[in-house]
């Protein structure tokens, strides 16, 4: 009977945790329902969990009145509800925390990391004191970084524990140290990069050149004069040595931060997908602002061969506007080269979240004869070249589907590069032949169609909307390039609206801002508050195929701008007083 209450009581505590005015009622209901049930145990370990809920629902009253309740009966139950009694105590370090008491939850904590067994709990404890110590800034970073962040996930490795809550445990530790070996990195970098750095680096030049004058002098000295010259230059060499010792151990200390921070990123990504978000962002912007030094590089490497391709999805079209060719000269190991690798294997491991983008690349030069501002579009045959040699390689992997991947992009291409007549405007035209004949692209899905990354890498038949062909005609929308809305029909039945979109409009940027939309819905899901209030940003598709020409996912029951500011009304008399038509999607 206690483990069917627990179950639902689990159940309860999962959906209603971010409605606290909700969550309470059930809370008390619990607490006196084990207190009938006469079930101690069970009550104590009720009264914890609720201390850490309430905690976190910014209840603290009712958090601490939880604790000491949670105390009392701990003491009445003896040695054998020790380990609970220092969880306990654990919780209370955490509630004085995030009351603002946080020399007192320090103290605590350190009293718990040398006074209790705490087993697997214990490098918790130890990340908690490093963290709660570099954000109060209240101890040297040296000894944040090697006495508790370190050693916690060194007590987390320990643990060979491989249950859930172990590994998410285990990856918050290596998140921790790496977030803050990361930090130490860039503030040190900073400061060797800084104008003081460098006006030091330049005295220490001028120190050098003085001191080989005076050792030039010493050697044609008089012997009177010898004396003063070796005080001098003793003392020159002496700052010099001083000098020296310190631009090296600050340089040693720069390259032990990354390396530390690159372990714990790589780490944290291989053990479990709780931070990949906030790690991937970090440990490829890393790799994107120093892709001149080896440490990065081959650290990359070696993620790329041991974390799963799909990690990286979030960020595939920024990582592929990035391609090009490798340098020549360069070796192996070399920045191009690991992103060559890492694109070939999220190409081969996810198709479908891919390809697109090598295809849209390998079109980087495809702008149409009567493009106006042709010359504002930037080529970067590099790119161009890199994409069509990996497109060759992956042709050995996904052939097929590559090559009615090329067949549709080239309908959709040719669709929005239509000539159109200007009587043509908001009003249907019948679709060429070339475009309408193309039929069951059953490798090819809907491009629009919104199905998730398959972290097994296995895309079965069916498991997306195929594309089964366009209607018969498209309707020629308003605006300066005339883009079409069409019709595809998807194998699941559904029509899915699209726009076909030529012209001066860069599609490549708009893809990236939806991406962008796409990671603020995620933070805003995550966050207690925005997600009671429901917050989020409408996200629609973004395909481009060449600089100038894509397709962008008609968004149903839309408000156009002009209709939305001034009335429709207002934008019927407005067009018709004016000599040329224009509209605003």
């Amino acid at each position: 009977m206690l483990s069917r209450l627990n179950l639902d009581w689990s159940c309860i505590l999962e959906r209603a945790q971010s409605h606290m005015s909700l969550l309470e009622p059930f809370i008390a209901f619990r607490g006196v329902l084990l207190q009938i049930l006469n079930c101690r145990c069970c009550t104590a370990e009720h009264l914890l969990e609720s201390a850490s809920t309430l905690r976190k629902g910014s209840r603290y009253s009712q958090a601490a009145a939880a604790l000491h309740e949670f105390k009392f009966l701990c003491n009445g139950m003896g040695e054998g509800c020790s380990h609970l009694y220092f969880l306990g105590r654990l919780e209370e370090a955490k509630l004085l925390r995030a009351q603002g008491q946080h020399e007192m939850a320090i103290n605590l904590a350190k009293y718990i990391s040398q006074h209790c067994q705490l087993n697997g709990e214990v490098a918790d404890v130890y990340r908690l004191i490093g963290k709660w110590l570099a954000e109060t800034r209240s101890s040297n970073s040296r000894t944040i970084l090697e006495k508790y962040l370190k050693h916690a996930v060194t007590l987390a490795e320990d643990h060979k524990a491989t249950d859930k809550k172990s590994t998410i445990r285990r990856s918050q530790m290596h998140f921790h140290l790496a977030h803050y070996a990361d930090g130490l990195f860039r503030s040190y970098d900073e400061r060797l990069n800084s104008n003081e750095w460098q006006a030091a680096m330049r005295l220490r030049k001028h120190k050098t050149k003085e001191l080989e004058a005076l050792i030039r002098r010493l050697k044609s000295s008089p012997k009177v004069e010898k004396t003063d010259y070796s005080v001098k230059i003793q003392e020159l060499q002496k700052q010099l040595a001083m000098d020296k010792e310190e631009a090296e151990k600050l340089q040693e200390d720069t390259d032990n931060f990354l390396s530390t921070a690159l372990r714990g990123y790589k780490r944290c990504l291989v053990i479990g997908d709780k931070y990949d978000l906030r790690v991937v962002f970090q440990l490829v912007s890393l790799w994107f602002s120093l892709s001149s030094r080896q440490i990065v590089v081959n650290a990359m490497l070696s993620t790329i061969k041991e974390v799963q391709s799909c990690k990286f999805i979030p960020l595939v079209y920024q990582i592929a506007s990035r391609l090009s060719s490798p340098k020549d000269g360069q070796g192996p190991h070399n920045f191009q080269f690991a992103l060559v690798s890492l694109v070939k294997k999220m190409a081969i491991d996810h198709p479908y979240h891919t390809i697109f983008q090598l295809l849209a690349l390998a079109n980087g030069d495809r702008i149409k004869d009567k493009q106006r501002s042709r010359n504002s579009f930037v080529v970067d045959m590099d790119k161009k070249i890199a994409a069509e040699n990996l497109l060759k390689e992956l042709s050995s992997y996904h052939g097929a589907v590559i090559g009615q991947m090329k067949q549709m992009v080239e309908i959709y291409i040719k669709l929005a590069e239509l000539e159109t007549r200007k009587e043509d405007t908001n009003r249907k035209v019948n679709l060429p032949r070339e475009i309408r004949c193309v039929r069951q692209l059953e490798l090819v899905p809907v491009v629009t169609s919104n199905f998730p990354v398959d972290y097994s890498c296995q895309y079965h038949e069916g498991s997306f909307p195929h594309f089964k062909g366009l209607a018969e005609s498209a309707m020629v929308m308003n605006g300066i390039n005339a883009p079409k809305k069409v019709e595809c029909l998807g194998s699941d039945g559904h029509k899915y609206r699209q726009l076909a979109k030529s012209g001066n409009d860069d599609l490549r940027q708009d893809a990236v801002m939806e991406q962008f939309f796409g990671l603020v819905n995620i933070f805003l899901q995550n966050h207690r508050d925005t997600w009671k209030r429901r917050l989020r940003i409408r996200t629609y598709k973004v395909i481009p195929f060449t600089p100038s020409a894509g397709v962008i996912e008609w968004v149903n029951g839309h408000v156009p701008l002009g209709e939305y500011l001034i009335g429709r009304s207002g934008i019927l008399n407005s067009v018709q007083s004016s000599s040329s038509t224009f509209g605003i999607l």
